[in-house]
């Protein structure tokens, strides 16, 4: 056997072949193995260990799927595997004319996966990309490695993700962005370690129920679909540490994104958000929190509670905002919480202090002071704009009769409106 060269068994009933490692030892100079039309539902990676083939058929058998280490055939030129029951992708992989298509995507598995046969030995990376590839659908050679910890399938023109992905229980990354991905698998739950998902520009109108069920969740994206709601299940992530839902369909954000202790970075710009929930203002753990694009035009004065946290950027940018206005928005974070801050104080000390702030024109929220029960107008007492660069009052505070102060030292005016005398108690 030692020189044997060709080697025919086709037209057998062959359901096994090599489950003798000394018999592939002995074969080590074949060159050409016809198998074809036999029973085979696999073929042995041992197989694999006669390097020197150049034709291998295993046409007309039952096979599945080819072992990895079939790419260790370095010599093999002519490979068939028509009439199998090969799944997609693999198969049209396994059918490609250059046969070196088929090899490279084994080998890519091989470095994820590891290998320790005798003659080969590969640390496994348990780090797979096969973003870029047209294959449309997840390989189940790829659902076969269970220690993957990193899975990349982005712009993969993938419609939907196989249940079987739910084997892959140690991974810690999954990147489908850029797909066309409307769902997940009810069964993808399983992965209960994963700490980051991106599903950014998919095709999703809902967010996949299934995503309740990764408790261990730090990083979520899900920019660029067409979300409308942001499902109460979420709250049960209470690991997450990045929420991305820019550029969809919200029109609110629930009460219940309060729950997320640990989340730091909050985006959900460009979107159709019209108002924020005062309880938003208690998320003082937000480092960032980011609403730019929407249609926003005031904050809650709840929202100056953050001040007290950690918050370094509140992005509000292309907003059409009035309340804050745009000369304390243009200030930065600091400048807009301390505004809403001093909005809030003065609901119940009636005493606005809206001092170097670098405004214009007083602000629409002084109206807001302006209150009648009956006939009688109760409302602001004081106001203070210093240090301003104010240069006119409004005719509306001619009716805030409650008013006993104004302040405007440092400001811009030339002349005093002559109704302030009207004003009662006025110093």
């Amino acid at each position: 056997l030692t020189s044997l060269t060709d080697l025919s068994l086709s037209y057998n009933f062959l359901s096994t072949v090599f489950q003798d490692s000394g018999l592939l030892i002995k074969l080590a100079r074949l060159r050409r193995l016809d198998i074809s039309h036999n029973l085979l539902k696999e073929f042995p990676g041992e197989g694999c260990w006669c390097s020197e083939l150049t034709m291998l058929d295993l046409s007309n058998n039952r096979l599945k799927t080819v072992p990895l280490e079939m790419h260790h055939l370095t010599n093999l030129s002519d490979l068939n595997l028509k009439d199998n029951v090969i799944q997609l992708p693999l198969q049209d992989l396994a059918e490609h004319p250059d046969v070196g298509v088929l090899f490279e995507f084994l080998r890519t598995l091989t470095n994820a996966r590891g290998e320790t046969n005798p003659k080969h030995v590969v640390v496994a990376t348990n780090w797979l990309d096969l973003s870029g590839r047209p294959y449309k659908l997840l390989p189940v050679e790829v659902c076969l490695i269970t220690s993957l910890t990193v899975l990349k399938l982005v712009r993969y023109g993938m419609e939907f993700l196989m249940d079987a992905v739910s084997s892959l229980v140690s991974l810690k990354v999954l990147e489908l962005h850029d797909n066309q991905l409307h769902d997940l698998p009810a069964s993808a739950r399983c992965l209960t370690n994963l700490q980051r998902l991106s599903m950014s520009r998919n095709w999703l109108a809902r967010i996949p129920t299934c995503i309740a069920g990764m408790v261990a969740l730090q990083d979520l994206h899900l920019d660029g679909n067409q979300l409308t709601v942001v499902f109460p299940e979420l709250q049960l992530l209470t690991n997450l540490r990045e929420l991305n839902v820019q550029a969809n369909c919200l029109r609110f954000l629930p009460s219940i994104l309060t729950a997320l202790v640990k989340l730091a970075v909050l985006d959900a710009s460009y979107n159709q958000i019209s108002a924020l929930p005062p309880a938003v203002g208690v998320m003082t753990w937000l480092h960032r929190l980011s609403l730019k694009g929407n249609f926003i035009t005031e904050l809650p004065t709840s929202l100056h509670l953050m001040l007290r946290g950690n918050i370094n950027t509140l992005d509000v940018s292309d907003n059409g905002l009035k309340s804050p206005p745009p000369e304390v928005v243009a200030h930065g974070t600091d400048s807009m919480l301390d505004y809403l801050r001093r909005i809030h104080l003065a609901e119940t000390s009636a005493v606005l202090d809206l001092s170097d702030m670098a405004l214009s024109y007083i602000p629409s929220d002084v109206m807001r002071f302006f209150q009648i029960r009956g006939i009688e107008c109760v409302g602001l007492k004081r106001l203070i704009l210093d240090g301003n660069e104010i240069s006119s009052l409004p005719n509306y505070l001619r009716a805030m009769t409650t008013l006993t102060h104004i302040s405007i030292k440092y400001c811009n005016f030339s002349k005093l409106p002559h109704w302030l005398g009207d004003l009662n108690d006025l110093v």
